[in-house]
């Protein structure tokens, strides 16, 4: 683990960012923002960090979003900072999604989410869940969302080592057919509301017209 150089720069020793200045600039801010212990902890994984920059911007960011409940939950959850290490370090894509939906880090310190895959099934009902309480009413922009929300959880288990590659592969392809099949019976709905029920289908249930 890194050590931290408390001389101006702040950058940590062993850590190679690609603009030192950005990320002294952010390591200030993320001191001033939480507590020694999730300061060290923080900074003490950044060398495991595939990119580093990122990893110090995005976690600047998500402590400046955050009245302070999320600092206080790392505390008592270091291995959260790990996982937000991991999400901004491999994917900044991702990392914004972790920031605009800081309740996953909640839900991983309750439910220890990571420690199996999810089935179909499971996928289809947190979905249904999703839905039951989101306000979205753009089903596109819902199942996006729920998308990213979830492949938070199966890049996580993946960096960390904890998914093999088939289990890996496996949760993708669910996901894929639950999101796939939820977008084609919103598709059929909004033709039917628009255009009618269909008079007709041929024995692939494809809509055909009646002859």
């Amino acid at each position: 683990m890194a050590e931290v150089d408390h001389s101006e720069p702040s950058v940590p020793n062993g850590v190679r960012f690609l603009d030192a200045c950005a990320a002294s600039q952010d390591l200030a801010r993320i001191r001033q923002r939480t507590s020694p212990s999730v300061y060290e902890f923080f900074v003490g994984l950044l060398s495991t960090a595939p990119n580093p920059d990122a990893s110090v911007n995005l976690f600047d960011r998500l402590a400046e979003s955050n009245s302070g409940d999320l600092m206080r939950l790392f505390n008592q959850h270091p291995s959260l900072i790990h996982y937000a290490v991991a999400v901004f370090g491999h994917s900044p894509w991702l990392g914004e999604t972790l920031i605009q939906n800081q309740d996953l880090f909640y839900s991983f310190a309750r439910e220890r989410r990571l420690d199996r895959s999810h089935s179909r099934d499971e996928f289809e009902e947190n979905f249904a869940r999703m839905r039951s309480r989101s306000f979205e009413t753009d089903s596109a922009a819902l199942l996006a969302r729920f998308k990213r929300r979830e492949y938070v959880r199966i890049m996580l288990r993946d960096v960390l080592g904890i998914a093999t590659m088939a289990e890996t592969t496996a949760e993708i392809s669910a996901l894929s057919d639950v999101l796939i099949e939820d977008a084609l019976r919103e598709a059929q709905s909004q033709l039917q509301r628009r255009f009618g029920t269909p008079q007709h289908l041929d024995q692939r249930e494809s809509t055909t017209r009646p002859r």
